[in-house]
């Protein structure tokens, strides 16, 4: 039988703040854990690819996780991400997160048949799933060959293994691929869209169970509350006002800049420095980028009018 967590909602990957020094600003991540049990998140993916994993530490991306877990791990539901990329790799990363009280495991190896035999990636999960953790998430993105994991292979590995609990889609079909799912588990297997914000609307039509998205807490939660707990409608009004923001995020190389800007302005972050190179912003895109953040965060300012 199934475990009984299934965490439903915004579980939000974490941007993770700089100093000047280019050391991590531990002062502002605390405010941005903080910031989101007040927003009503439901989780937090730490560390992850939007934590610039990349360009940390092992020390600095474990410190990303044991300070989510002081600061809310009471309050929310914390899985860090693995990358593995080996089966080897992948468990010991799972054995030290499970020790340091993670709620769940998300397993980022970005496979799909173009990259191996499926009979690889379930040993991968089977492995995992050996250790016995209470949740486990399958990262599905692939975009190169835009299928990533086929359905069969997600759907029998939610059948056969306990932990195996739900999948992230972050594809371009990622709509289609959770109808498919959910018919293949009757329901039952947990979707959670990642880079598809810009048309969570169609995926909660569909019955997607969460989004997996950066910055604008308030923006993503309450769209999926009000959807769920009040009216399509709401929950639609709320989606088509803050689309131009979240679709500006959506451009290659701008959604991690974004937020760090957006998180300057409302005073959670101190800086907006990255240690990741990447730069797609000129004068025009930085001029947008501001008046998009003006406009989300009067969004922000009279959403109780999106609930009367």
């Amino acid at each position: 039988m199934k475990g009984t967590i299934e965490p439903r909602g915004v579980i939000a990957t974490v941007s993770t703040p700089f100093l000047e020094d280019g050391k991590i600003d531990y002062e502002s991540l605390e405010r941005e854990y903080q910031w989101g049990v007040e927003a009503g998140l439901t989780g937090f993916l730490v560390p992850a690819g939007a934590s610039e994993i990349k360009y940390l530490t092992h020390e600095e991306q474990v410190s990303l996780f044991t300070t989510a877990k002081r600061i809310c791990g009471d309050k929310l539901f914390l899985m860090p991400n693995l990358p593995g990329p080996t089966k080897e790799e992948l468990v010991e990363q799972a054995k030290l997160y499970m020790e340091l009280g993670a709620d769940g495991i998300n397993i980022n190896t970005h496979w799909s048949p173009r990259k191996g035999p499926a009979e690889d990636y379930i040993r991968m999960v089977e492995a995992i799933d050996a250790l016995h953790p209470q949740f486990v998430c399958m990262q599905d993105d692939d975009m190169e060959s835009g299928t990533g994991i086929p359905v069969e292979v997600a759907t029998k590995l939610f059948h056969e293994l306990e932990s195996v609990r739900a999948i992230k889609c972050d594809l371009q079909i990622s709509n289609r691929k959770c109808t498919a799912i959910k018919k293949a588990t009757n329901g039952e297997m947990l979707y959670y869209g990642a880079d598809e914000s810009h048309h969570s609307l169609e995926g909660y039509d569909r019955g997607m169970d969460g989004l997996m998205p950066t910055g604008m807490f308030e923006i993503f939660s309450n769209i999926y509350k009000l959807y769920h707990e009040k009216s399509r409608e709401a929950g639609a009004q709320l989606f088509f006002d803050s689309l131009p923001c979240v679709c500006f995020t959506r451009q290659p190389g701008l959604n991690r800049i974004y937020h760090k800007f957006y998180m300057k302005r409302t005073g959670v972050f101190n800086t907006t420095i990255s240690r990741d190179p990447e730069d797609c912003y000129d004068e025009y895109t930085a001029r947008y980028r501001e008046e998009m953040i003006t406009k989300a965060l009067d969004i922000v300012a009279h959403m109780d009018e999106y609930w009367k």
